[in-house]
């Protein structure tokens, strides 16, 4: 993963937690306000995004959710497995979304 791609990661998982942090929680649809307004993406890339990270067949909504208000997992947590998918799903949509 490139340079670019992997800073760009990092702001959807900022994203992600910044969305969770403001009304009910974090959301496809916050998601994609929050990439429109804090990243130089265009709306299309910004929806691909929010769909491939929500329609993760190893996660569910609700996981997603929930690790997008926590920055890191300890790896002796029942929840490190997960988490790790979780954070391959936001690179994953990073790479076929935007680059």
């Amino acid at each position: 993963m490139s340079h670019p791609t992997r800073l760009l990661s990092t702001v959807v998982v900022v994203a992600l937690t910044a969305t969770a942090c403001v009304g009910s929680g974090a959301s496809r649809e916050s998601l994609v306000e929050i990439l429109e307004a804090e990243t130089e993406l265009d709306r299309t890339q910004v929806q691909c995004v929010a769909d491939e990270v929500y329609s993760s067949p190893d996660l569910t909504e609700e996981e997603i959710n929930s690790f997008a208000t926590v920055s890191s997992v300890d790896a002796d947590s029942p929840d490190a497995e997960k988490f790790e998918i979780y954070n391959r799903a936001v690179d994953a949509a990073i790479e076929t979304c935007v680059t």
